[in-house]
């Protein structure tokens, strides 16, 4: 959006015509970023006298005697020369970003300590232009960049006097690092900004490729399909006369563990013209031997690259025997999978489940999710051919890792039902991708290919399926609970109560060990996680908000994280003293303890998830009435690792909700206690310590204002009347029966009819009952159906001929529940008693399987489990021994029989 205003020959006051000026101011944003263009193009007069104060001054200023930024010569008769001036080189013309917590002007200056680097986060596979802004740049400028503690040092390329580029190096490992720049041929060397490397990804990137195959791989002579396009940012950097090429770059694990490229690239093509976006070529028998590798696309010129644009890590289907070979190999290196996999999450029953608990322990696997658009959906989760296999139409990995670094997948088939047998299950992850993406792609999906895609032996993926085995399902799924409007609460437990407190509040922590009775005493209590919210209240209103957000886990390499309403109404995000932003096309941020993620349709949605297992969804939400303002809503989830160990305003998850409301004293206030009670018994009891504050604070701010504020402040108690046609507006607008009593209005329903009483803000009312309705949507769809017994296996190894005897039954949670089973599949010969819950089955060589459904008839809730059999013939000796028991036996009668 621009807005422009333009004052054309304007004379001073009162009506003087003999003196004019021409200028404009112009505001433009795109939502995200704001900017401010001052042109003055024709200035005759200063002030009303001409030649007397008071004279004009220009800028910004916010009106609180704090926040204000001055154009050269204001207040003085020489304002007239701002025709002349300019921060931009263009004589009149001032350019300032406005939509930070401070006034940022353009252009450029002789202090190299002032730069701005985009993008800031960018492919771990290098070739990224850089742009750098700050410095004025010159012909005589010898520019180089280096990236953390990268040997590469880059060179520099200017490209006119407010603008330079580098090319990031490949990077080892993901992660933010330090980018330092020299102007002096590399005598010295300038700490400027952060740069983050994105986490390593499998198939297309910023390069799209299609393959035409089903499984992704790269065949040689096999045609593929490139698609790509630089960003406006960069093609603006291209001479004439530069030439695009297509470069394939083999890479391999280090023995440090760590991403390198083993050889120069391999030219693919060469000569394209920078308007070309796409191109098919023939991949030459020259990959036969690379196992892994990626694609380039980089524009070059003279010698110098430009910019590069990259897939993500890519695959060559080798020789079968070759697979077989290195299969064999990975797993003589792989150690028990119990000396790895123990405390990883279990994985939820049902796709219900695992959408449920989302938030907290698992997100959707980007190859494999529901509605993919993609014909590849799942491709490295489809079942094998003759093998009676389910395959997965959605995954989903663990959040969280134990303490060995590693994670798991959870697969579901049409029926929502996890997948624990065969290639469309899910496995555990040795290495967990969010974190050690380029370990998890070389030990975990590199032998997987190997092993069970281009091997078609089938011993070779048994062996994978060994050493990662599947994850068998799981009711322990954690709990979610939240705040929003103005502000109201629902516990992890599922206690809803509202408290309009003003000041900063302990909103979940998580204690180091069990929480013991009596008082918290939470500021010495050592924790792995802790946030904090801040409300104010509304303008002309005495209730309050919720402002602000900060958090920081125990994590040696935490820092805080603190995303505040500024008092402009911006949002601030800083990650310790970084200023947090998103680029254009990225909407995720990598640290090491956390990754924040901007929801790419949705972009009012935070998403931030800690390693831990905690994580915090924030809305953004824009108010009316009674005045324009902009609030957060704050949903928070963790694993179930965490019950009896958490406190503040989200309660004690323990599966008790009537102790939810536990003071920091230790008090245990009822949830049905009156406002007052629970504001000053419970609520202000969360009040944090000045020096355990974890926010960023504005000018003008501090700790210990809003410590003052929570002592002094007292809201509104009283539920607000209505007449009857604003109850019967406020009832349609919340979904609430016109006959219905308050009484039996669920907290979603609630909660929008006190904010629409107290705001007139429809808008902000729908919103708080979307987010109490989803929460309640969450709790609902954690139910747990029925579950296993969990001696249960889901693999058996068996002799042929062996007796199988084994009680496959479920229970429920629920006292209520009646449990059917029914056999979905069973192995030839096999039989299992609905009655005794006997399974029974003479064991025949080869390998087959038994499903066994559970249906919570109460609840009508479905849960399956199979358990696949490798059965394998018996011991050649063991033969033996039987012929010649059997030949003895023979003896034996036929020599009774001749003596008798």
């Amino acid at each position: 959006m621009v807005i422009t205003g333009t004052w054309y020959r304007v004379g001073a006051y009162s009506s003087k015509t003999d003196r004019l000026n021409t200028f404009q101011i112009v505001l433009a944003t795109d939502s995200d970023r704001s900017f401010v263009f001052l042109l003055y193009h024709d200035l005759q007069w200063a002030g009303p006298g001409y030649t007397t104060e008071p004279y004009a001054q220009a800028g910004f200023n916010a009106g609180d005697g704090i926040a204000f930024e001055m154009l050269p010569y204001s207040r003085t008769k020489d304002i007239v020369r701002l025709v002349n001036e300019s921060n931009v080189n263009v004589p009149g013309l001032f350019v300032f970003r406005v939509d930070t917590d401070e006034i940022d002007p353009g252009g450029c200056s002789s202090n190299v300590s002032v730069v701005t680097l985009r993008p800031r986060i960018s492919s771990q596979l290098g070739s990224t232009a850089l742009n750098i802004q700050g410095p004025c740049f010159s012909n005589s400028t010898i520019l180089k960049c280096r990236f953390g503690s990268l040997a590469e040092i880059v060179d520099g390329i200017v490209v006119d006097t407010f603008r330079a580029i580098c090319l990031t190096p490949l990077a080892p490992v993901h992660g933010p690092v330090l980018v330092s720049l020299s102007i002096d041929n590399g005598v010295s060397y300038m700490p400027v900004s952060v740069f983050t490397y994105a986490q390593m990804q499998f198939g297309s990137g910023d390069v799209i490729i299609g393959t035409g195959n089903r499984d992704n791989l790269l065949n040689v002579l096999q045609y593929i399909n490139l698609t790509w396009r630089f960003p406006e940012s960069s093609r603006d950097t291209f001479p004439n006369g530069t030439a695009i090429e297509i470069e394939l770059v083999e890479v391999s694990l280090s023995n440090r563990s760590q991403l390198q490229q083993k050889n120069s690239p391999m030219i693919l093509a060469r000569g394209l013209t920078p308007d070309v976006t796409s191109f098919r070529l023939l991949l030459p028998e020259s990959i036969t031997y690379i196992t892994a590798c990626f694609i380039r696309v980089v524009a070059r010129f003279e010698a110098k690259t430009y910019a590069g644009l990259n897939t993500g890590i890519l695959t060559v289907r080798s020789q079968e025997s070759f697979a077989s070979e290195s299969c064999v190999e990975w797993s003589r290196q792989q150690p028990e999978p119990s000396t790895w996999n123990d405390g990883i999450l279990p994985c939820p029953m049902t796709r219900t489940q695992a959408v449920a608990a989302g938030r907290c322990c698992y997100e959707s696997d980007s190859q494999c999710y529901r509605n993919n658009p993609n014909s590849n959906n799942c491709w490295l989760h489809q079942g094998r051919p003759g093998h009676n296999e389910n395959s997965a139409v959605e995954c989903y990995v663990s959040k969280s890792s134990n303490i060995h670094g590693a994670g798991t997948e959870c697969c579901y088939d049409f029926e929502g039902q996890i997948i624990t047998r065969g290639t469309g299950a899910g496995t555990d992850d040795r290495y967990r991708p969010a974190v050690l993406p380029v370990q998890h792609f070389f030990e975990d999906t590199l032998p997987y290919l190997q092993c069970c895609m281009i091997s078609t032996n089938i011993e070779m993926c048994n062996t994978y399926m060994y050493y990662r085995p599947p994850r068998r399902g799981s009711n322990t799924m954690g709990q979610s609970g939240g705040t929003w409007g103005d502000p109201h609460f629902i516990t992890l437990d599922g206690t809803s109560y509202t408290f309009n407190g003003y000041g900063e509040y302990t909103y979940l922590a998580i204690s180091n060990d069990p929480l013991p009775p009596g008082s918290l005493q939470s500021s010495n209590r050592p924790h792995v996680f802790m946030s904090q919210i801040r409300t104010m209240p509304l303008e002309s209103n005495n209730v309050t908000v919720t402002k602000g957000f900060a958090a920081k886990s125990s994590d040696p390499e935490s820092q805080s994280i603190s995303i505040t309403v500024s008092r402009r109404e911006n949002l601030v995000m800083r990650r310790g003293n970084e200023l947090l932003e998103f680029e254009d096309n990225i909407h995720m941020l990598f640290f090491p303890e956390i990754t924040i993620e901007r929801n790419p349709i949705d972009s009012t949605i935070l998403t931030l998830s800690w390693t831990i297992g905690v994580t915090v969804q924030i809305k953004l939400v824009e108010m009316v009435s009674p005045s324009t303002a902009l609030v957060l809503n704050v949903a928070a989830s963790v694993t179930d690792t965490f019950r009896g160990r958490t406190y503040g305003l989200l309660g004690t998850y323990d599966g008790e909700p009537t102790n939810d409301l536990r003071a920091q004293n230790g008090i245990v206030v009822n949830s049905n206690a009156l406002p007052e009670e629970i504001h000053r018994q419970f609520g202000v009891t969360w009040a944090i310590h000045t020096d355990t504050s974890l926010f960023y604070y504005e000018s003008g701010q501090s700790a210990e204002f809003f410590e003052n504020q929570n002592r002094l402040f007292v809201p509104s108690f009283t539920e607000p009347i209505n007449t009857a046609a604003e109850d019967e507006s406020i009832r349609r607008t919340c979904k609430i029966a016109s006959d219905s009593a308050s009484s039996s209005w669920n907290a979603a329903q609630r909660t929008c009819y006190y904010d629409m009483s107290i705001t007139r803000d429809e808008t902000f009312a729908q919103t708080s009952f979307d987010a109490g309705d989803e929460i309640l949507s969450i709790k609902a769809d954690l139910r747990s159906p029925p579950l296993f017994n969990i001696e249960l296996p889901v693999s058996m190894k068996a002799k042929h001929g062996e007796r199988i005897h084994l009680t496959i039954d479920a229970t429920s949670n629920y006292s209520t529940s009646v449990i059917v089973l029914s056999a979905n599949h069973l192995p030839n010969g096999a039989t299992f008693n609905i009655q005794t819950k006997v399974f029974e089955w003479t064991a025949i060589e080869g390998e087959d399987y038994v499903r066994i459904r559970a249906k919570d008839s109460t609840y009508n809730l479905t849960s399956t489990h199979e358990i696949v059999f490798q059965v394998e013939r018996a011991d050649e000796s063991s033969a033996i021994r039987s012929e010649m028991q059997s030949s003895l036996f023979f003896l034996a009668i036929l020599f009774c029989m001749l003596f008798k």
